[in-house]
């Protein structure tokens, strides 16, 4: 695909540093030690020391973090230290601001996390009108002297949870309303009645219900070694540095993981409870993977008391889920009645009603959200996703008749009937395992990912979700355990690390995969076989990243030569060479033949593949970006907008795919001299590729690319060349010195160093 070819990120305002606090709750915590809002006072002065290693970004584990801002603050006090290390216990990571510009673009910035503000009265009174409407912003704490002061302004303000003059009083708050963020969390996806009968709309089923599925069956099948423990340990140590009291359960873990059951780990609401929920949450599926050993426990941990206590009791009960929902998801849910709702995490419901009310009256005090009781029918007669009472094997024990359900459960949404103003019960049961709707949803679902076992299937699905690094792992892994002799999987495993290192423009080893793949495909395959056509084509992949378009093209076009023979004439192999054909003549900038290749592919794949397919997104993304080199905008942004609407249906939010779309959109408005649009877009496309690319990679780099040349033609010269620096940095260390896009990198900041005059 064109590039950007569809083959937040966490930033601080400006690349400007923040102070971060890598700082969940200490089961065992004691009362935070007095700190007075009147001895935090110091002369102003910008805080840049980082208080923990790593990126804010690296260390959220948690469904939220914490804002301190104060330009007194003084962070040698002791004071300090200890409202830092009691903040720690409730929240790992924050950061401090002492300059409200910054403050304010770091929370404009924020993306799938919540934020708890702490601020000082005097500031407050200024800059919590502004952020008061951000969606991110979860709850805002007044830190003053003056309590009386501040009450006036504050009244009308809904996320103002109060004002205090002890840092002790903030934290019980903080740790209530955490929790109260934790159970509005949990992830949801709808399925309506019509979704699962029709395979046209198959691709239109939330991303999140469709990839939390497969993982979970995928991860409940692979066998896990003993070294799966201290993997995990090793990861969160990192993640929780500088973070005492989660530092010694992990330890705890580490050691005596094996001598209490996964639910009892599950429930102390430790690390493994926030990372597992987060990672579930926004689909981080490096960490899910890391953590699939203990899904598969907990889950098997469930099963085994399902059967014991349905065998014991057949009767029809009831249990209820109580939450806060913002009004679009209530609106969605509303909207699917009758339908599948799943929750794709691990779901806490109660036999007690009062218990789960209190959730639901927490959540009115926000006029944007809608208090929810869900009242869950269950028949434990009927086989479907396990279920368990876990009164006398969690953590905390008897406290409120808690049934927990397995991961990606999935319910029939039922009447909707109002309790109060904004307060509404809604009746769910759970779905037997033979729902008619559920059973065609799912076959569907695992036609996506097919494999032979589910290592082979994680391997695809890592590759479908953009998590490229986790992807190689697993193939090499496969690879190392696969016996030499078995020669036709040998050659498709030492293909995969291939594209994998194509996909990450790593491409000092990706000719010595290729190669050792087709010499051991050479022992079993006779010439003329259609398999040639996939190792051809990889390789024209290849050269192509490499800016080799000649060898490219020659190698594209032989596997279009086997397929033709060797395929029916609408199959999708010959889409796929049609495109890559296209991609290599765009490049050697013969735009016209490029969209007739372009249109060879949409052509076929129209006719084979659901409307909603990514690989249509393909092909409409490239035809737009020939369009957009012959300067016919309109016909190429017609293209880019139905590219991302394809791609915004039926894959994650941050796949590096959807981010190329929004990338290519921007470039097409720059040229239409539409600015602040193009840099919008421009934006969006950064914050998903710095979840899901590494920093150096030549996506990356042509975003700064396209930043630099908008912030130039804004006469924004200065911001432009700190774009255009990084550009050429990341040229310099991936790219061939013979490859054209060093030298248009290049002359692009030459270009940007002539207009930009330093002032002395």
């Amino acid at each position: 695909m064109n590039k950007k070819n569809l083959t937040s990120n966490y930033l601080s305002a400006g690349g400007k540093i923040k102070q971060t606090i890598s700082f969940r709750k200490d089961e065992t915590k004691s009362k935070p030690a007095t700190t007075s809002a009147s001895n935090a006072k110091v002369p102003e002065r910008r805080i840049s020391q980082q208080l923990s290693s790593g990126s804010t970004r690296d260390l959220i584990v948690q469904n939220f973090i914490l804002i301190w801002f104060d330009s007194n603050i003084d962070v040698t006090s002791s004071d300090y230290r200890i409202s830092i290390a009691e903040l720690r216990h409730i929240v790992n990571t924050g950061d401090i601001f002492t300059d409200s510009g910054e403050c304010v673009d770091f929370l404009t910035g924020i993306k799938d996390v919540k934020a708890f503000i702490i601020v000082s009265g005097s500031l407050g009174q200024n800059i919590v009108p502004k952020i008061h409407g951000m969606s991110c912003i979860q709850s805002i704490y007044i830190f003053c002297v003056n309590i009386l002061k501040h009450k006036q302004w504050t009244k009308e303000l809904s996320k103002v949870n109060g004002i205090f003059n002890d840092m002790r009083h903030i934290c019980d708050s903080l740790d209530h309303h955490t929790h109260q963020c934790d159970r509005e969390s949990i992830p949801m996806s709808f399925v309506s009645m019509n979704d699962a009968s029709s395979h046209q709309e198959l691709d239109q089923l939330e991303p999140s219900f469709m990839y939390s599925t497969l993982l979970k069956e995928i991860l409940l099948e692979l066998d896990y070694g003993e070294q799966a423990v201290k993997e995990l340990t090793d990861d969160c140590r990192e993640k929780y540095k500088g973070n005492n009291s989660q530092l010694q359960i992990i330890q705890l873990f580490e050691r005596e993981y094996h001598q209490h059951t996964p639910i009892w780990w599950y429930t102390l609401e430790g690390f493994t409870y926030q990372m597992l929920n987060r990672a579930l949450r926004t689909l981080e599926v490096n960490t899910i993977v890391k953590m699939g050993f203990f899904i598969r426990d907990i889950h098997q941990h469930i099963e085994k008391l399902y059967l014991k206590q349905t065998a014991e009791k057949q009767n029809s009960f009831i249990v209820y889920q109580g939450q806060g929902m913002a009004k679009s998801d209530f609106n969605k849910m509303a909207a699917t009645q009758g339908g599948l709702m799943s929750f794709n995490n691990f779901l806490s419901t109660s036999k007690n009603r009062e218990v789960s009310l209190e959730f639901v009256t927490a959540a009115l005090k926000r006029p944007e959200y809608i208090g929810v009781l869900f009242e869950i029918t269950i028949n434990p007669s009927v086989p479907s996703t396990p279920f368990a009472q876990i009164d006398n094997v969690s953590y905390y024990q008897g406290s409120e008749e808690e049934i927990l359900f397995s991961m990606h459960s999935v319910f029939r949404i039922g009447e909707f009937r109002q309790l109060e103003k904004c307060v509404w019960q809604v009746e769910l049961t759970l779905t037997e395992d033979t729902d008619p709707q559920l059973c065609i949803l799912m076959k569907r679902v695992r036609e996506k990912v097919a494999g032979s076992t589910g290592w082979h299937r994680l391997g695809k699905l890592l590759l479908k979700t953009g998590n490229f690094d986790k992807a190689e792992e697993v193939y090499l892994m496969l690879l190392e355990e696969t016996p030499i002799s078995n020669c036709k999987e040998v050659s498709f495993l030492r293909n995969q690390p291939g594209l994998v290192k194509v996909n990450k423009a790593e491409f000092d080893d990706v000719i010595q995969y290729y190669e050792k793949s087709i010499k051991t495909k050479k022992e079993y395959l006779p010439s003329n076989h259609s398999d040639w056509g996939t190792s051809y084509n990889s390789m024209g992949l290849m050269y192509n990243s490499m800016g080799q378009y000649t060898e490219a093209l020659s190698w594209h076009e032989k596997a279009l030569e086997i397929r033709l023979k060797s395929l029916a004439p609408q199959h999708l192999d010959l889409a796929e060479s049609y495109n890559n054909i296209g991609e290599v003549y765009h490049h050697m900038e013969q735009y016209s033949k490029a969209i007739l290749s372009y249109e060879k592919a949409l052509e076929i794949r129209q006719s084979s593949l659901p409307s909603n397919h990514p690989d249509l997104a393909e092909s409409y993304n490239n035809i737009a970006e020939s369009y957009s080199k012959m300067e016919e905008f309109q016909k190429a942004l017609l293209s880019h907008e139905k590219s991302l609407e394809i791609l915004l249906k039926s894959l994650p939010p941050n796949h590096p795919y959807v981010a190329i779309s929004y990338d290519n959109g921007g470039s097409v408005y720059a040229k239409m001299e539409e600015f602040p649009k193009a840099l919008s877009s421009h934006k969006k496309a950064r914050e998903i590729f710095h979840q899901t690319l590494p920093s150096n990679h030549p996506d990356v780099a042509m975003t700064h690319s396209n930043m630099a040349k908008v912030y130039s033609s804004l006469g924004e010269y200065s911001t432009a060349m700190e774009h255009a620096e990084i550009v050429v940095r990341i040229a310099q260390e991936k790219l061939d010195e013979n490859n054209p896009q060093i030298i248009d990198y290049r002359k692009l900041l030459e270009e940007l160093q002539s207009k930009f005059v330093t002032p002395f």
